[in-house]
Order: structure tokens, then sequence, then C-alpha cells
């Protein structure tokens, strides 16, 4: 009977919500749909025009940001490549050409594979020919890229990006091919890093092309339809971008919809347009003043508003079906509500922007709330001896009886790992004080540190989920840099932007390759400082990502570091970094890695040059004149360096090592050959018989003479006893 009475209870309340809340909601909003979809057909069409603009926009933006970044990555490559030794040891004939053509292949590969938007590679010297990562060997005039030649002759030496045109079989897969021919219009921007003789013949040089179909296709792959009606040109001049490849690098001048938005002299903006068919297109366009550039949407009305007029025709039988079926399955969706979503549920929800401010029967939009962001940070040396999600907990049931105990029980909600939002809807009196006290004794009692953001004041319902968003935000920029602080929202200073990027660790990268830990300090510096302006936390949490992966790479390749242990070490270390501090810690730990390769360079040009150095007493022994003397002129290298290298290794010195060779040369050809003395001392390299002689007492014992008459007495008794 209980159980009858609770049930019917809960029934009368799912049905009471349904006639005052759902009935008239759904009634209201069908009645307005119909009303849009028949009566305000062309605001119905404006808004969602404003929708496609607003995507538009901001996906020019984002196409913006990976052109320049694209560019400022192309325009080292060709200065970096000079620097490889594969590159070098072709460019400058340094090796035979099979062999040096074979390192240069693996080097041109390893880049354009790590840029996919490049399309070929060529390097060159005077005595080789060119060489590309498309064809290998194209020697000095079969070069798949015919106008390669006429562009370096007409453009020498530049550092420039220039546009050019090319028919190769090297292009993009989009096809734009001539008829029955294998080639097709491939749209490049070329940079050269050449080196002339004094009558302007080209010796060397490294020629880098970008192909912009390619890059088109990159940065458009996952965004359907709009590879065809995005276009970038130079605001005083040429298409730098263009679907169609036949009219990249032409004028906009030619193109009266072009020229129409850019005589408008906006840096962004919209508007219809029409062409002289009478055809209607809708521009989008936003203005790159850095790079002068003018990236445009052009979409033909057609194809906007097609969609939207299904859409709009499709709207009432959808909502029909929907309000059919929402009064058929209300029970179960009100008892699932209720279920699944809490007070704490339904507020993250609503900030996330899932549900709106409707769903929150005791909130008006006027509603007034204290609100506090709290970030927990947790002691690095408790989570070696303690779980890291029980200290999280541990944290939060602190936070929660703190804030309870001083009459603040409002929420706090888990926004993202140990980033809480407190909210409480009514006014508190000195919310720093709690917020500073409550960071004293949590540090106090369980060693674990609080960092806190709040609004001076309160903020309405309505306004939380972007408050919130911002204060967030704010939170985990400043504490890259500070700890342990209690700071008011409004005080906080927006960042300056320093233009740091992801294409500017490739000093810190180059300085690795060349083992140099001086630079390499100077650049880690030069970057943490440049974050710091910036305090921006997700451009922090990317470049951690990319630094990862790209040293990974090269202390591979060029610090020869095969120990899985220290990179899977490095990894949890610069990839858990929370602040400036910690990352800059955790790129120095490679100058470890530079000390060591540093170290094993130097043993090994030790152990080359002693070596270089033996075998040149052993091929000149007879020489008389043979000395460390000598021997430094022949190296090129000072004679104090070279004796005391060889020292350091050998435990002797050069001459020492000489005589004892001369000596045993000279002790076999008293013993094999009927020579006398002063012949044996001319072949072996003495140039004095007197200081022959004593030197060789003061080895062996004995004059030269009385040892080949012991070794001759010795062997002849040796005989007769065989005899006996």
């Amino acid at each position: 009977m209980l159980f009858k009475r609770k049930f019917f209870v809960f029934k009368n309340i799912e049905h009471k919500r349904m006639i005052k809340i759902f009935l008239p909601i759904s009634i209201v909003f069908f009645i307005f749909l119909f009303a849009l979809a028949l009566l305000f057909s062309s605001s119905f069409t404006k808004v969602g025009t404003k929708i496609i603009i607003k995507n538009y926009n901001s996906s020019l933006s984002m196409i913006s940001k990976y052109y320049q970044q694209m560019r400022f990555n192309t325009v080292p490559i060709a200065s970096t490549l000079l620097d490889d030794e594969n590159i070098q040891n072709y460019i400058f004939a340094r090796k035979d050409k099979p062999e040096a053509m074979i390192g240069a292949y693996y080097t041109l590969e390893n880049v354009v594979a790590r840029n996919n938007y490049l399309n070929s590679i060529y390097i060159y010297n005077d005595t080789y020919g060119f060489f590309s990562n498309i064809k290998g060997d194209e020697g000095f005039d079969n070069l798949n890229d015919p106008t390669l030649l006429d562009f370096i002759n007409t453009h020498p030496n530049n550092n420039t990006l220039y546009q050019r045109n090319v028919h190769s079989s090297n292009g993009a897969s989009k096809n734009y091919l001539f008829s029955g021919d294998d080639t097709q219009l491939v749209n490049l921007f070329t940079i050269c890093n050449n080196s002339y003789d004094k009558n302007g013949k080209l010796k060397y040089g490294i020629i880098v092309n970008l192909d912009e179909s390619k890059a088109r296709e990159l940065f458009f792959s996952d965004m359907d339809g709009s590879f065809a009606n995005f276009y970038m040109f130079k605001t005083d001049g040429n298409f730098l971008s263009h679907p169609n490849p036949e009219d990249y690098g032409k004028s906009i001048k030619d193109f009266p919809l072009f020229k129409q938005i850019n005589d408008l002299h906006k840096n962004s903006g919209d508007l219809i347009l029409k062409d002289s068919d009478g055809n209607s297109y809708l521009a989008c366009w936003i203005t790159q003043t850095e790079m002068n550039w003018k990236l445009v949407y052009l979409l033909p009305m057609d194809q906007i508003l097609t969609p939207i007029r299904t859409l709009r025709n499709r709207l009432l039988l959808i909502f029909v079906i929907i309000l059919i079926l929402s009064y058929i399955s209300i029970y179960v969706a009100s008892k699932k509500m209720e279920k699944s979503l809490s007070r704490k549920g339904r507020l993250i929800s609503y900030l996330n922007g899932n549900i709106d401010n409707s769903s929150f029967v005791i909130y008006s939009p006027q509603t007034l709330f204290s609100v506090a962001s709290i970030k927990i940070i947790l002691n690095k040396e408790q989570m070696l001896n303690e779980d890291k999600m029980y200290l999280s907990i541990k944290a939060y049931e602190y936070v929660a009886n703190y804030l309870k105990s001083n009459k603040l029980d409002g929420f706090i909600l888990n926004i993202e790992p140990n980033i809480y939002l407190y909210l409480i809807p009514k006014s508190i009196k000195n919310l720093q004080s709690y917020l500073q006290k409550l960071q004293i004794d949590i540090k106090d009692d369980l060693k674990i540190e609080i960092d806190s953001i709040y609004i001076d004041g309160q903020i309405s319902f309505e306004e939380l989920p972007d408050i919130s968003k911002a204060l967030i935000s704010a939170l985990k920029n400043v504490s890259l840099e500070k700890k342990e602080f209690v700071l008011p929202y409004k005080e906080l200073e927006s960042p300056s932007i320093s233009g740091v990027g992801l294409f500017q660790t490739s000093d810190l990268e180059k300085a690795l390759m060349v083992k140099n830990s001086k630079a390499y300090h100077i650049e880690v510096n030069k970057m943490i400082d440049n974050l710091k302006l910036q305090q921006d936390w997700e451009l922090f949490k990317s470049l951690k990502v990319y630094l990862y992966y790209a040293f990974e790479s090269t202390c591979t390749k060029y610090l020869n570091v095969k120990s899985i242990g220290f990179l899977a070490e490095w990894r949890t270390q610069i990839l858990g970094a929370t602040t400036y501090d910690e990352l800059k810690i955790a790129l120095l730990e490679i100058d470890i890695l530079i000390e060591k390769a540093n170290d094993n360079e130097s043993i090994r040009h030790q152990t080359e040059l002693i070596g270089t150095i033996k075998g040149f007493i052993d091929n000149n022994i007879r020489d008389v004149n043979l000395s460390s003397a000598l021997i430094a002129d022949e190296l090129k290298l000072s004679l104090g360096y070279v004796r005391a290298q060889y020292k350091s290794i050998e435990g002797e010195s050069i001459n020492d090592y000489i005589g004892r060779n001369r000596l045993s040369l000279a002790c076999s050809q008293l013993i094999e050959t009927s020579k006398s003395v002063n012949e044996i001392r001319e072949v072996v390299g003495f140039s004095n018989y007197c200081y022959f002689c004593t030197y060789f007492k003061k080895m062996k014992g004995c004059s030269p003479s009385n040892y080949r008459k012991q070794i001759m007495e010795k062997n002849m008794l040796n005989d007769d006893k065989e005899l006996i």
C-alpha cells in the first residue's frame, strides 16, 4: 500500500511536469517554428547565413595561421639543409657520386615526409648536376621541373618565396591534367640557397619547392566543399591560392568580384555580390595584415540557400514527429533525467553549453552568484608515495569541508582534473580572505598547494557559462608562472603577444644537431621568456607535445640516444610540466646528452688521430727527417697539441715510439742480413752513426756488433744441440 502511494505521488509529479512544462513549451515551440518557416523565411535564411558566415570566418582565421606557420617553417629549410652532412657530401662532392646520392636521398625524403606540403627539393653542384627527391639523379638538363633552370637564372641566390607555375609529374592529387599528357600544372613557392663563382656561374645550391595545391588539400582535408571555394591573394596584387591552378598567380584585376572585395579596404567582413551573369555569391573575408594577405571564401548563394530551404521545409515534419514521440517517451525521459542529472551535474552541463537555463526552475537568469576557480597542485614527492586519485579526492574533501564549516556551502564543480569551480547563489564578503585562509590551512595540514581566482562581486546566472570559462582559462594561464596565489579576476592583465610559435623551436633543434650546449641554453631561455609574455595555457600544452616528439627524433639521430628508459622518463617529465620553470628544467635535462655526445666525439677524434700518427710513422720510418714536428706539419695541427694528445692516450712520446720502431727494424736487419752496421743505420733512418750506436747500447745493453755476435752464437749453439 505504501509503495502504491509513493508511486502515485511520483506519477502525479510527472503528470504535472508534462502539463505545466513540457506540453506548453512543446506547443509554443511548434507554433514558433511553424510561424518562422511560413512567415519569416527571409529572417530564417538570414539567421542561417549568419551562422554559416561565422563558421567560415572562424575557418579563415584558422587557415590564416596555418598558412603563416607553413611559410615560416619553409623559409629555414634551405639553410638547415646546407648544414646537413649528407647534403654537404653531395653539393661539395666530398664523396663519390653514388654514395653521396644515397645519403642525400634519405635526408631529402625525411624532410619532405616531415613537411608534407613540400613538392620537391633539388640540390646541385657543378660536378654531379641536379639531384631531387622526385627522380633522384637528374643531371644538368634532364629535369622533372623544366622551368627550374630559367627560374634560377632569373632569381639567383634568393631567400624569399617566389611564385611559379610548373608543368610537372609530381603534382598534388587534385586532377587538373592536360589532355592526354602525364604532366599537370603545379603551383609552387620556391626558395633557393645558391652559391655562384666569380663569373656568375652556379657552383652549388639548394632549391625548396612548396606545393600550394598540397597545402590546400592539407588544410581543407576535413572541410567538405571548402577546397573549391577558398581564395587567397595579396592585397596589392595577385592570387596566392586558387582552386584552379591555371588562375594561380593571376592579378585580381581580372576578377571583378575579388577586386570589389579588395576595394572595400576592410580587414574583415561579409557581402553578397553579383557577377556579370546575375549569379549571387556570399563573400566572407579576413585580412592578414602582417603578411599582406586577404583570405576569402566565395560561395554561390544557391549552394548556401538550398540546404537552408530544405531544412526549413523539413522542420515542420521533423518537429511534428518529435512532438508526438516526446509525449510517448516523456515518462521514461523524466525518470532517466532524475537519475542521471543531479543539481551539480545539471550545472556542469549548463556551464558546458549542453543545456540552457530553462532547465533550472529555482534559478532565474538574473539570479546572482559569487564565483571562484580553484586549482589543486599536488606535491610530486607525495605522488610517489600515494595514489594521485586518492590525493585529489582528499584535497577536494578538505576544500568542501572548509567551505561548509564557514557557512559557504555552495557548489564545488569538477571542471577539469584538479580544477574546480566554486559557485554560491549569494553575496560573500571577504571571499578573498576565506580563500587565502584555505590556502594556508590546506598547505599546513595536507602539504598541498592551491591557486585561486575569484570574481570580485557577483554575476548573473545567465552570464555564468561565459564568465566561468574565462575564469578557468585565466587560472590556467596565470598558474604557469605564479604559485600559491589568490587573485581577483578583474585585476588580471591581458598577456602581451610575442608571436612565439612552434616553428621557433627549430633553433633549439639546430643547437642539438650541432651539439652546442651554450647555444642550446640560450635558445631554451629565449623560448621560455617568450612563453612567459603570452601566458597561454593552450600554447604551453601543445608546445610540450611538439617538443617531445621533435626532440625524441633529434636526440636519437644526432645524439645517439639508444636508451628507451631515458626517453620514457624524459617524456613523463616534459609532458607533466605544469609551469614554465618545470618545462625549462625538463628541456635542460637534454644538456646531459649533449655533453655525453661531445665526450664520445672527442674520444673518437683522439682514436682517429693516434691511428693517423702511427700510420704515418710506419710508412716513413726510414726517413731521417721523421719527427713529431714533421707529423704536426703533415696533419696541419700545432706541435704541442699533437704531442699532448699522443702522450695522453699512449703514455709515451712520439719520439719514443719512433725510436722503438727503428730499433726493432735495426735488430731484424742485424739478424737477417749481412749488411754493415752503418748500412743498417741508414736503412732504419738514423742520421748519425755514433748516436745510433749509443742509442742501441742504451736500449739493448750492448753495441749493434755485439748484439749480432750474441745472436749468431746463440743460433749456432741451438743448431749443435739439434745435431746431437
